[in-house]
């Protein structure tokens, strides 16, 4: 993901910070603690099924907005054929 990004955008550097565990604390992390606490009251059966778990796991103040993603994915297994082999497919 790296390579491409620098390959196609512009951009010089990209610095990579690996956290130790138990060190830092932000929204993400509560966020994710609330919704944990919510997926343990109900059986998802499908990835589908994440999407309501989300929205509705917050219990006070505004609920977490959620956006499905469509097109926007981009498959990096195809990235790798293309920038650590010798054949040229990208």
């Amino acid at each position: 993901m790296y390579m491409h990004a620098v390959a196609t955008l512009n951009v010089d550097r990209i610095s990579h910070y690996y956290l130790q565990r138990g060190h830092t604390e932000n929204e993400g992390d509560s966020m994710h603690s609330t919704i944990d606490r919510a997926a343990r009251r109900v059986n998802i059966y499908t990835p589908m099924q994440w999407y309501a778990v989300v929205a509705s796991a917050k219990r006070q103040g505004e609920a977490y907005s959620v956006v499905e993603m469509a097109d926007e994915m981009k498959d990096f297994k195809s990235l790798c054929e293309c920038y650590f082999t010798q054949s040229p497919k990208c």
